[in-house]
């Protein structure tokens, strides 16, 4: 017997504090302060920021790490092949692609190991990643934290669809043993989307059902016609 939709909706019961999610006002909110910083520089390397961890789920010393040889751009989009303890390949969400293809067209003729984030630099420690948000302009509401801009990765996936194993490869992941703690972010369906999922996806199986039934009568019916054709020169030689 399903739950009511109630359930789905509640909130957990336990905090995850830096790694909640964004909520979609919320990240409208970082996306306002990427957008709202004092220079030119300052806005790019916020948006830029925001492509690695919200489009791409990295960690914060892997934005810190990530050179532009590591970005390959293609027909498909942006791929982001990520060194060190966690080496894997991330494709960039498509909302998140344009601002590192402009970084990768301008940088990479001049310095193709330049960091992605603010290349230039020669210190590919963390605190590069953290100083710059603590400097930044964060007079809005909402804090950006990079924890909770991969946690917005992580759970946006999950509620794609995306099947678990995906998101922790590209996640970085090593196991699935903590993937549960995202779960508890699963709960961003309210009750009217979280029924109307469910009797879309009934809605579904019907009709599959009912596909397959007619599919399955069809071949029957053409099996006995074949099987009267098959017949009919014998009844003739009969007569």
């Amino acid at each position: 017997m399903l739950s009511s939709p109630s359930c789905r909706t509640r909130r957990p019961t336990r905090a995850l504090g830096t790694r909640t999610p964004y909520s979609e006002a919320e990240l409208a909110e970082i996306v306002g302060w990427a957008n709202g910083q004092s220079t030119a520089m300052r806005r790019h390397k916020a948006q830029v920021l925001l492509a690695l961890t919200v489009g791409a789920g990295l960690y914060t010393n892997e934005v810190a790490a990530l050179r532009v040889s590591d970005v390959e751009v293609d027909g498909s989009g942006v791929l982001l092949h990520v060194r060190g303890e966690h080496a894997r390949t991330v494709p960039v969400l498509a909302e998140w692609e344009d601002v590192l293809k402009e970084l990768v067209a301008n940088v990479r003729p001049v310095d193709p190991e330049a960091f992605v984030f603010a290349p230039g630099r020669r210190n590919q420690k963390p605190q590069v990643v953290t100083g710059f948000v603590q400097s930044s302009n964060r007079s809005g509401k909402v804090e950006p934290q990079t924890r909770r801009m991969r946690a917005t990765w992580v759970v946006e996936h999950i509620k794609s669809g995306v099947p678990p194993q995906l998101i922790a490869e590209a996640a970085g992941m090593v196991t699935l043993r903590n993937f549960d703690k995202w779960l508890y972010h699963y709960r961003e369906f309210e009750t009217e989307e979280y029924r109307a999922l469910l009797r879309d996806e009934m809605r579904q199986q019907k009709r599959q059902s009912r596909a397959g039934q007619q599919a399955r009568r069809q071949a029957r019916e053409l099996r006995t016609l074949r099987e009267l054709r098959t017949d009919e020169p014998l009844l003739n030689q009969e007569n």
